[in-house]
């Protein structure tokens, strides 16, 4: 088997996108800005969250004019950590 590298991940109407910089997130940000907005659709500013792996690294991550809050850790609509709800979804479709 050979690693995969995954940079979004859509669930319902929630969107979870990864990048190794913060350079990559930003721009990654910026296109699905534009690709929804030409579908008539937005992201949610105050509800959008960044959260770093790396330990005492923060990102500094802007859109729309608002800095986006740093978090560290992220909660599925109030009950289970975002890797709980991936690791469920991803086992039930293997």
């Amino acid at each position: 088997m050979r690693p995969i590298n995954i940079s979004e991940c859509a669930l319902a109407d929630d969107l979870l996108l990864c990048a190794y910089t913060t350079k990559d997130l930003q721009d990654n940000l910026k296109i699905w800005i534009q690709e929804l907005s030409k579908r008539g659709l937005n992201i949610n500013v105050s509800k959008t969250k960044v959260m770093t792996t790396a330990e005492g690294n923060g990102m500094n991550i802007v859109t729309k004019g608002a800095h986006i809050k740093q978090v560290e850790a992220s909660k599925y609509q109030g009950d289970a950590t975002m890797e709980e709800v991936i690791n469920e979804r991803f086992n039930e479709r293997m």
